[in-house]
């Protein structure tokens, strides 16, 4: 292990020396953006609905536009799409989106607006359209895991790649207009053997890249991808990833490089810990929450940073069995040291906001008992309360809410003593009159134990501000 590009015992060091990465990097081939609530403290960065906007003024006249997003509320970003839909004719603008999101589209779909547009077709939530990608025509494409709503661009972790290669965009012109064309999307689309699916593109002499969609099992499923390549490190593997859960296969293999004696280490959203937190934790990999203001949203890896088989792993794609067989996802696999440096300076920034450890006292399996959990209003400005809304299964005999600071302390705890099992139950909380909490992000914890004794737990931000 000498080799190691840079150990984890050597992060806090660097963190120490108080190292922030650069917001941005470009060459001619490759674009990566980064930017989230604790980016901008330290930063003149530039927020990437800026970087989707400056995106979209590239197309001119005789472009055609694809775009597959997710989401959308942002008013910028909507305008920039409006005067792009004006700048290069109506009929060269085709937009498909998430039909759960579509109240969010719908100033922007109509005659003198989008015309070309469809939703993903589905009532009944069973698959989303998850991507986040624009086409421009034979020239680039935009992804990552940027959302194009206010509150991913002003509280949540977030990247954007640009690759500026005609052969990107053609493989992702062709997985949008297989969707748009046919309209299938999510598992109804696994019916053929797509050409663009694990395509290689060679970007430069140092930088190749793969592209997978997902749910495709032809060449492999985008989890096949990633175990294939975790099997290949040779010396560590960081990873920023909103949400991990199981049967996917990557897990195990995670515990594969462990044994191996690879460097590891993981960053995961607070608010979607699942049992897959709790084995690797369990097993020695040293995997971590964040502690930033609203959701660690990257879905990250790179492996053997510093070293010329360095793989940057980024898109649209959770580590989960949902992104691996339901969802609409994309996936790209960059071949680079220089792009695996920036992924990882972006790692080290999250890794100095994140947070050791949770409590675990609290039996990990039974989220099922708890139905649902919202906290508001948060951020809470100078409040002197805060209001709990929570559904809990027959089940439950006991619920009671702790309030943790990040260091893990517990600052209170509050039993509820009357509530309805099965039923939505909303409980307002005053803080006793001078005791308020201190200005900072805090980890709140509904938990519950059944009448056979399992406890569960739902665990949410709460953001105090003055």
């Amino acid at each position: 292990m000498a080799c190691s590009f840079l150990k984890i015992s050597l992060i806090t060091c660097c963190l120490s020396l108080s190292f922030y990465p650069p917001s941005h990097t470009q060459n001619q081939d490759i674009e990566v953006y980064f930017y989230g609530p604790n980016t901008r403290l330290y930063t003149t960065c530039k927020k990437l609905d800026s970087v989707v906007i400056d995106y979209l003024s590239r197309a001119v006249p005789g472009d055609v536009v694809y775009m597959a997003i997710y989401n959308l509320d942002k008013k910028n970003i909507k305008d920039a799409i409006i005067d792009t839909v004006n700048r290069i004719g109506k009929e060269n603008f085709y937009l498909i989106f998430e039909k759960s999101n579509g109240k969010n589209f719908q100033d922007i779909i109509g005659p003198q607006k989008v015309i070309n547009w469809c939703d993903d077709n589905t009532d009944d939530g069973s698959y989303l359209m998850h991507n986040k990608f624009i086409v421009i025509k034979n020239k680039s494409v935009l992804t990552g895991s940027y959302n194009f709503t206010d509150n991913s661009t002003e509280w949540d972790d977030n990247n954007i790649v640009i690759i500026n290669s005609s052969e990107a965009a053609k493989c992702y012109e062709a997985e949008f207009l297989y969707m748009y064309e046919n309209k299938k999307f999510g598992p109804y689309k696994n019916t053929i053997n797509p050409p663009w699916n694990g395509k290689e593109i060679t970007i430069s002499p140092s930088c190749k890249i793969k592209i997978y969609f997902s749910p495709y099992t032809s060449p492999e499923t985008v989890s096949n991808a990633i175990i294939r390549t975790l099997r290949n490190i040779k010396e560590n593997l960081y990873f920023a990833v909103y949400t991990l859960t199981g049967n996917t296969g990557i897990d195990e293999e995670i515990m594969n490089l462990k044994s191996r004696g690879v460097e590891i280490c993981g960053i995961t959203e607070l608010e979607r810990v699942s049992q897959v937190y709790y084995f690797l934790r369990e097993r020695g990999v040293k995997i971590l929450v964040d502690g930033n203001r609203g959701y660690m949203h990257h879905k990250f890896a790179i492996s053997d940073v510093g070293l010329e088989n360095s793989v940057t792993i980024t898109g649209s794609y959770n580590w989960t069995l949902s992104a691996d067989s339901y969802n609409d996802e994309n996936v790209l696999f960059i071949y680079s040291t220089e792009i695996g440096k920036k992924f990882y300076e972006e790692f080290l920034s999250l890794y100095k906001n994140a947070v050791e450890d949770i409590d675990t006292t609290v039996v990990k399996s039974a989220a099922s008992d708890i139905m649902e959990f919202v906290i508001y209003p948060s951020p809470a400005v100078n409040a002197n309360y805060v209001n709990f809304g929570f559904k809990v299964s027959s089940r439950v005999k006991e619920v009671k809410i702790n309030i943790y600071t990040l260091s893990g302390i517990k600052v209170k705890e509050i039993p509820i003593e009357n509530f309805c099992a099965h039923f939505y139950n909303e409980y307002t909380y005053y803080f006793d009159k001078g005791i308020f909490l201190v200005p900072d992000v805090y980890f709140v914890t509904l938990e519950s134990v059944a009448h056979d004794g399992c406890r569960s737990i739902r665990i949410k931000k709460l953001l105090i501000t003055r």
